[in-house]
């Protein structure tokens, strides 16, 4: 409200919509105070989007600091924004995490056969 021409706002997208929207941005920014697996980080790094976010839950399991995306202390505002700036300001950064998050990517996308096959996996070692 005190941005609005800097500043959307949308409760919910579509997918073909957040496709769109990730691929338009620098950046995923994720300031979360608790996150289980964030799964907007996954789909971040399948459109090669680098993810800025909050030190917090299942954020920090994702995120490789430097490589992927960013890690700031959760509720510090002030770091988030420097991040924020950092990476605009700095391009060729900006491309270098993104080119770390399309990497990441490459962990999760799986066929239907893949997927099956890492679930019998899991599910055999845990006798």
């Amino acid at each position: 409200a005190d941005l609005p021409r800097q500043t959307r706002w949308h409760p919910a997208f579509s997918p073909g919509e957040l496709a769109r929207e990730l691929d338009d941005a620098t950046a995923l920014v994720l300031p979360s105070r608790s996150e289980g697996l964030p799964r907007i980080v996954i789909e971040a790094f399948c459109r090669g989007r680098p993810v800025l976010g909050a030190r917090a839950g299942g954020i920090v399991d994702e995120i490789r600091d430097g490589e992927n995306g960013v890690l700031v202390e959760a509720e510090n505002a002030e770091a988030l924004a420097d991040v924020i700036v950092d990476v605009l300001v700095d391009r060729e950064w900006g491309e270098q995490l993104a080119a770390g998050a399309a990497r990441s990517a490459e962990e999760w996308v799986a066929t239907p056969e893949q997927f099956a096959h890492r679930v019998r996996e899991l599910v055999a070692n845990l006798d």
